[in-house]
C-alpha cells in the first residue's frame, strides 16, 4: 500500500509540473477535429496545398502531412497571442521531408507581430540572432527523410503581442510535421535558479543531473510510466538517448523536475 501511495503522489506532482509548462499551441496533435473553412485541423490555418493527419513519430502519435501545390506550395500557421516584451519561449517540432520537389523544399517561418486591430498591423523585426532571421528569410531546413527535431529559444522584442508559428512547403514537396510546441522558458523551461535548486535540467537534447554522490535517477513519461533508470556518480551526469520532442519527469532522490527535450 505504501508503494502505491508514493506512486500516486509522484504522478500528481508530475501532472502539476507539466501543467506549469503548458504548450501554448492549440491542437498540437492535429487530431482534434477539422476546420472546414481552412481545410485544416482545428485551430490551424492552412493555405494552398492539401493537408491530412497521418501517423507521427510513434504509432500512438499524429503528424500533419502537407503536400504543396506545384505552383504555390503550401503553408500552415497558428497565432499565439497575449505576449509581451522580454518573454522567453522555446519553439520546437519534428519534421521529415517525404518528397522534395525542390532543393529548398521546406522551412519554418516564425514571426513576431504587434496586433492592434484587423485594420492596424505592425510586423516587428526580430532583434535576436537566435531567431535565425526568422521573419523575412526564415530558416531553410535539410531535406531529411527520417524524423528530425528542431528547437530554438527566442525572446520577444519590444511592442510584441503575437507570434506567428508557421511552416512553409515549396513546390509540390511533401513534408510531415509532428509535436509542435511553444512553452515559456528556455530549454527545459527551468530558470537558472530552478536548475541550481533541483540539479536537473535539459540542454542540446540530453538530460543533465547534478549529483553530490552515487544514486539512481528515474525517468517517467507523461503517463507516469517508468521508461528509464540510471545510476549517477558525483558531479554532472548526462542522460542521452531519450526521444527528442518529448516531455519527461526526472526524479532523483527527493527531487523531481519536468524537462522538455
Amino acid at each position: 500500500m505504501k508503494k502505491i501511495f508514493t506512486s500516486v503522489l509522484f504522478l500528481t506532482f508530475a501532472a502539476a509540473s507539466v501543467m506549469a509548462q503548458e504548450n501554448l499551441l492549440k491542437n498540437p496533435t492535429f487530431n482534434d477535429g477539422w476546420n472546414d473553412k481552412y481545410d485544416c485541423p482545428n485551430n490551424w490555418s492552412c493555405y494552398d496545398g492539401t493537408f491530412s493527419v497521418v501517423e507521427g513519430t510513434s504509432a500512438d502519435s499524429y503528424a500533419l502531412q502537407i503536400v504543396g501545390d506545384s505552383k504555390d506550395g503550401a503553408n500552415v500557421m497558428q497565432y499565439v497571442n497575449g505576449l509581451s516584451e522580454g518573454m522567453v519561449f522555446t519553439l520546437s517540432y519534428d519534421y521529415k521531408v517525404t518528397n522534395a520537389a525542390k532543393e529548398d523544399a521546406y522551412r519554418h517561418w516564425f514571426r513576431w507581430q504587434r496586433y492592434v486591430s484587423s485594420e492596424d498591423k505592425n510586423w516587428v523585426n526580430p532583434l535576436d540572432e537566435d531567431l535565425l532571421k526568422m521573419q523575412d528569410n526564415g530558416s531553410w531546413m535539410e531535406n531529411v527523410s527520417d524524423w528530425k527535431h528542431v528547437s530554438i529559444t527566442v525572446t520577444a522584442p519590444a511592442t510584441t503581442t503575437t507570434l506567428c508559428y508557421e511552416f512553409r512547403v515549396y513546390g509540390a514537396s511533401t513534408v510531415q510535421i509532428a509535436n509542435p510546441m511553444m512553452v515559456e522558458g528556455s530549454g527545459s523551461g527551468l530558470s537558472d535558479a530552478q536548475a541550481e535548486k533541483t540539479g536537473i535540467y535539459s540542454a542540446n537534447g540530453n538530460v543533465y543531473v547534478l549529483s553530490n554522490g552515487v544514486g539512481m535517477v528515474e525517468v517517467y513519461n507523461l503517463l507516469g510510466q517508468l521508461v528509464r533508470t540510471e545510476q549517477v556518480v558525483d558531479g554532472c551526469n548526462e542522460l542521452s538517448g531519450l526521444n527528442a520532442g518529448q516531455v519527461y519527469v526526472v526524479r532523483y532522490g527527493d527531487k523531481a523536475q519536468k524537462v522538455v527535450l
